[in-house]
């Protein structure tokens, strides 16, 4: 039984003051000697007695009243050592429910959230009457359906009804911490923690923190985890979709990698994996067909990767979906991308070094790579280059072209690094190639140590070029990076056929870069994107504000090494860089399940109205949400932050204004696929602190019911007082009446 609390010591400490008021107003007597009293001595005498006895029951009734007031006011319960005697004490409780993609699953009867929601309904039905409880989902974020606890179980059941499974991702970790601190802020009576979850090891990725937190209040807070329905022992996921071919230029074919993971514990056959372009912008919502193909075989716990294609037009945005059967845990059977497709792009190539005839320029063959037709086709091409001298690089208007390649410049002009800083900044992509003029310390003293622009450090060259055998050659190793990633696959040419004789060290600048004098100017961590062959870094790239810039170690020229003459490779890495600082305009496009939609639109969308359409909105035919443009930071933004389910997201355009829909995508998290759930030697730590119970059917929490004992005194405590008042008012009337 539990008394000591505040507002308790409180109360008895009031306990003394009817005693204070009965001493002050003890009956005081002034002797006066008069002789007629002599003949009531013997009465007075007589009843003397009798008064202080009066006062003294008075006294102790209206002690016991405050006391009872108190003790009613703190709300004490006798807790387990009574079970069976007094009945259960009411209940303060609150009840998350993991609703991420996993919830989704099913044993072909009955589905791990329906088993859910009926787990649920069962812990309120075992709840004592006059409990208290609030309602939480989780993903690996925590939404408070009912924040706070409340005794109307008619608005929890029917919010409990309404659950669904959403598409993110599984950590009960912040929900539980949450609700624990909730817990301990209310007054009185049994807390308690319910977690109604599938029991999936990813939920857990954080159970010895949660194992100490929920140890650390055991004797406070009473927690109980039921798991719900039984594990799957197969799962295919589409694990990544990407867009493969660098620019997604208007009507060309696009290559898009769709790479599908077999989570389960058997190899998978025979996989059929649908390219869908526009998702959900056909008939009934399902867009026909575009592409398909078959994976043989996926061994378990493997991932093989397909390639599809398809083809764009109108220039704009679009969607793309690749998708597999569908099985027991559906939330992971497809994957959808969002993506602009461009009609041209517009590049300006600076020139360090234009050479005494065309061959010798620096921008010889970036000019012959990036427009690969003959003369009459050029001008149909999607990609438009245009040639300038390093001397125009600080007038140059860098905002009228999507990209700026930088070719064998000497060095950079303070003026020149603030250009290239301001156009990273506002979402332009740069290309930098060293060439034999270059001066390291001058490019970056510019460029790294006063701007923090280069995602290395450029140091000095090494190799000779009178060698008889390259030094070095290009990796196929740690091909990781979305530019180098095409190399994975051996059909689509050879690294290793580009050497070097020569070559600039790089050096990967701090992670993150900090620009000198502007503290709060944190830039993206550099990246490696290919290796030479002794390890060093050939190509690296980091993101700059809104842009990005990929640097190389090695000139655009054949003056170093043969790279540019290996069109199988030099051909390829080019268009697959540009398509990368291109690619960063529109990564905004792209979002994980639960995180939210930022889009910056123009600005005479400000202060008006945009709709949002939703996945589930979209397939059930109903109107979108609607957000008002608002000024953030200087400029016009949107922001959505309702993504629970993966798919495309559609933002239409203020009435009035003549602008086309821009698609998003938002994807399931990878790892929400796997299929483990926690194992006995696993869970034994957890049992140790809370209540662990399995509910594959309806009626399985009647032990949890059972655990529950105690008895709230409150309502003996408040009748007592009424008695105790009403005794004390009837006392002090019959001891008022004359003697």
């Amino acid at each position: 039984m539990s008394f000591l609390n505040p507002i308790l010591l409180f109360g008895l400490f009031g306990v003394s003051v009817p005693i204070l008021i009965h001493l002050m107003n003890k009956r005081r007597v002034e002797r006066v000697w008069w002789g007629a009293m002599r003949f009531l001595q013997v009465s007075v005498e007589k009843n003397r007695r009798k008064l202080r006895l009066e006062d003294l029951l008075l006294l102790l009734v209206r002690c016991l009243v405050v006391a009872l007031l108190a003790l009613a006011l703190s709300r004490p319960s006798v807790r387990e050592g009574s079970a069976g005697v007094f009945g259960q004490a009411r209940v303060t409780a609150v009840m998350v429910v993991d609703v991420s993609g996993s919830m989704s699953a099913s044993d072909g009867v009955r589905g791990r959230m329906e088993l859910a929601r009926s787990a649920g309904e069962e812990l309120l039905d075992g709840l004592p009457g006059g409990s208290r409880v609030a309602l939480w989902v989780a993903t690996d974020t925590v939404r408070r359906v009912i924040p706070e606890p409340t005794s109307d179980f008619n608005l929890v059941r029917r919010s409990l009804a309404e659950l669904t499974a959403t598409d993110g991702g599984s950590n009960l970790a912040p929900a539980v911490s949450q609700a624990v601190a909730l817990l301990q802020r209310q007054q009185g009576g049994r807390k308690e923690l319910l977690v109604v979850t599938d029991g999936q090891r990813a939920a857990f990725s954080e159970l010895p923190g949660m194992v100490r937190e929920l140890q650390a209040v055991k004797g406070e807070v009473a927690s109980t985890v039921v798991l719900v329905g039984t594990e799957e022992s197969q799962n295919l996921s589409v694990s990544e979709l990407r867009q493969a071919t660098g620019i997604a230029a208007v009507d060309r074919p696009l290559r898009f990698s769709a790479t599908v993971t077999n989570h389960g514990l058997a190899e998978a056959r025979d996989v059929r994996v649908v390219l869908r372009s526009d998702a959900g912008s056909g008939a009934g919502g399902v867009s026909p067909p575009v592409d398909e193909g078959v994976i043989e075989a996926i061994p378990a716990g493997q991932s093989r990767t397909v390639s599809l294609f398809s083809r764009l037009a109108p220039a704009g945005f679009h969607t793309v979906r690749a998708e597999i059967p569908a099985d027991r845990i559906p939330f992971d059977d497809a994957r959808t991308v969002a993506l602009r497709a461009v009609e041209r792009v517009r590049v300006l190539i600076i020139d360090g070094d234009p050479g005494s005839e065309p061959r010798e320029a620096q921008s010889f063959f970036l000019r012959q790579a990036l427009t690969p037709t003959g003369e009459d086709e050029a001008s149909r091409w999607f990609v438009r280059a245009e040639v300038a001298t390093a001397s125009e690089l600080a007038t140059a208007r860098l905002d009228d072209y999507d990209a700026v390649i930088i070719a064998g410049i000497a060095d950079v002009s303070p003026a020149t690094g603030v250009a290239i800083g301001q156009y990273l900044q506002r979402g332009g992509g740069v290309l930098l190639f060293p060439g034999p003029q270059t001066r390291p310390e001058l490019l970056n003293r510019e460029l790294l140590e006063a701007r923090a622009v280069l995602p290395a450090g450029l140091e000095a060259a090494r190799g000779d070029l009178a060698a008889t055998r390259p030094a070095v050659t290009l990796s196929g190793r740690n091909l990781e990076h979305p530019i180098a990633a095409v190399w994975s696959d051996p059909a689509s040419g050879n690294l290793a056929s580009a050497g070097f004789f020569r070559r600039f060290g790089l050096k990967l600048a701090a992670s993150p870069a900090v620009v000198p004098g502007q503290a709060a100017a944190v830039e993206g961590l550099p990246r490696t994107v290919l290796l030479f062959s002794d390890g060093t870094p050939a190509v690296v790239e980091r993101t700059y504000g809104q842009g990005r810039i990929v640097m190389f170690a090695f000139p655009a020229t054949t003056q170093w090494g043969d790279l540019p003459v290996r069109p199988g490779v030099f051909v390829p890495l080019l268009y697959r860089s540009l398509g990368s600082v291109l690619s960063r305009q529109d990564e905004q496009l792209n979002i994980r399940v639960g995180s939210p939609i930022q889009y910056r639109p123009p600005s005479d969308w400000l202060s008006r109205e945009v709709s949002v359409v939703t996945p589930r909105v979209l397939a059930e035919a109903k109107q979108g949400e609607t957000r008002r443009v608002e000024l953030v930071d200087g400029a016009p933004r949107v922001l959505f932050d309702a993504t629970d389910f993966a798919g495309v997201y559609r933002l239409n355009p203020p009435e009035g204004i003549g602008a086309e829909t821009v698609r998003f995508a938002a994807q399931p998290p990878a790892g929400e696929s796997a299929t483990a759930r926690l194992s006995l030697p696993e869970r034994q730590p957890l049992a140790e602190v809370v209540t662990v119970a399995d509910y594959a059917a309806p009626g399985a929490l009647g032990a949890v019911t059972r655990s529950r004992a105690g008895f709230e005194l409150f309502p003996m405590l408040a009748l007592g007082l009424l008695l105790l008042a009403a005794t004390e008012m009837g006392m002090a009337f019959w001891f008022s009446k004359p003697k």
